[in-house]
């Protein structure tokens, strides 16, 4: 009976240890991630060809990334009402942040939106195909897992776009296991087991 007790006040001692320590594991990391900031945005935006100023830069909602620093990408630009335009960006790698509109007034006596300023006359949009990718969502490629004893090739389709080091998601050609992969060449992604 003793036995019993000893365990388990030894068992509870042992479970207050390990969450202790994951708590404050927690708490050094930054578990909300890094605020994305109006700066970051114009400077994607003006990469894109179209500057912009900060201030005309207005968030629709708080928006945060896993890394600090990492790159935007205009995905597309679209007239909002008229005078202003609705971007939709992303982090590079779709794994850093969740997709996020800001809305861009305009500032000139014109009133013309943002999209008007892009090449052709004011398209309404720009899709994100018009960005070259090593690998795109749908495409068919081989998927090599690696240890320290063995190398499985395995054939997989694309979840994700990707450009070279980038890792994507991919999925076996008959949808029953997932992975993902880092893009080594057109083709040809690699991976751990």
């Amino acid at each position: 009976m003793m036995d019993r007790i000893r365990t388990r006040k030894s068992l509870r001692s042992a479970v207050g240890a390990f969450c202790l320590a994951v708590s404050s594991l927690a708490g050094a990391a930054n578990p909300t991630g890094y605020p994305i900031g109006t700066e970051r945005v114009a400077a994607a935006l003006t990469a894109h060809g179209l500057p912009v100023k900060t201030s005309q830069i207005q968030f629709l909602s708080e928006v945060r990334t896993a890394d600090q620093d990492a790159p935007l990408q205009v995905v597309s630009v679209s007239d909002a009402t008229p005078g202003s335009s609705k971007v939709k960006l992303r982090c590079r790698n779709s794994g850093e942040c969740l997709p996020f509109y800001v809305l861009i007034p305009s500032l000139n006596p014109e009133k013309r939106s943002l999209a008007s300023l892009l090449p052709g006359g004011g398209s309404p949009v720009i899709k994100a195909s018009s960005v070259q990718y090593l690998m795109r969502r749908g495409d068919l490629a081989t998927l090599y897992l690696e240890n320290l004893n063995s190398r499985i090739q395995l054939p997989v389709i694309c979840l994700e776009n990707g450009e070279r080091g980038q890792k994507i998601k991919v999925t076996s050609k008959d949808h029953r296991l997932f992975f993902e992969g880092e893009i080594v060449a057109s083709g040809v992604l690699r991976g751990t087991l």
